[in-house]
């Protein structure tokens, strides 16, 4: 994986997936940094039809959204907004839960399978968008630095 995948993009599907990207790239590198008391995780929501993200697509593509995702979503475990804020809820709510950065499904599944990125790169896209935001050293929590 590189850091090139996380940049902008007009193609809002591919922006969509960067940004997703970028979000547990955060989530490795603040596993790997943040103090051991804290616990880093990157939750997966499932598929979640109903949230409008497919509102400014083609006409098919919304009518996939609205018609057939609701029933694949509930075939593979996704649902509503509401559904997967409680499997959010249930996930932060884990007694010995001492994540370290890692991906955690809707259904609680903790994944090793997922892709993962060479920290040096993951410390140069963090140093680039500390740039990008106009974010100096004094910024940032100390064991962020």
């Amino acid at each position: 994986v590189s850091v090139q995948q996380c940049g902008p993009h007009a193609d809002g599907r591919i922006a969509y997936r960067s940004s997703k990207l970028a979000l547990y790239f955060l989530c490795r590198i603040l596993g790997s940094v943040a103090p051991q008391d804290m616990s880093i995780s990157y939750f997966d929501p499932g598929l979640m039809p109903g949230t409008g993200i497919a509102r400014h697509r083609n006409r098919v593509d919304r009518a996939y959204w609205q018609h057939a995702l609701p029933t694949l979503a509930r075939l593979t475990g996704g649902g509503s907004i509401g559904q997967s804020a409680d499997a959010l809820f249930r996930h932060l709510m884990i007694e010995d839960g001492r994540f370290r950065g890692d991906y955690v499904r809707h259904d609680g599944v903790r994944r090793s399978d997922v892709i993962d990125a060479d920290p040096r790169a993951l410390a140069e896209y963090f140093r680039l968008a500390n740039e990008i935001c106009a974010l100096d050293h004094d910024d940032s929590a100390e064991w962020w630095r």
